[in-house]
């Protein structure tokens, strides 16, 4: 029997993750995987509006140089529902602080 390398299998999760989750109550006449590449091309929108740099500034180890987008905490997670606007530039020190508080309640 032939074994699967962890990385397909993860692929073949994400596949089945995201044929699972594209139906009309997430997204009306959308396909699968539309919210995934919508939020690609929102990050890389914030990210090259923001000229790379962390926007947060909320940690004393702030990088500096943004490589993460944190998505405003109304949203509620849906990334498939966010706009340019909801996005904020972060690098992850400071995205780790802002969402830490978040993830304990």
């Amino acid at each position: 029997m032939r074994r699967h390398h962890p990385r397909h299998a993860a692929r073949d999760m994400r596949a089945t993750w995201l044929a699972d989750t594209a139906g009309p109550e997430n997204g009306e006449g959308r396909g699968p995987g539309h919210e995934v590449t919508h939020w690609i091309k929102l990050r890389k929108q914030a990210l090259e509006r923001d000229g790379h740099q962390c926007q947060l500034r909320a940690s004393r180890y702030c990088a500096g140089v943004a490589d993460t987008v944190h998505l405003a905490p109304q949203c509620g997670g849906n990334h498939w529902n966010a706009t340019l606007d909801d996005c904020t530039s972060a690098c992850r020190s400071c995205h780790g602080t802002v969402d830490a508080p978040r993830a304990t309640q």
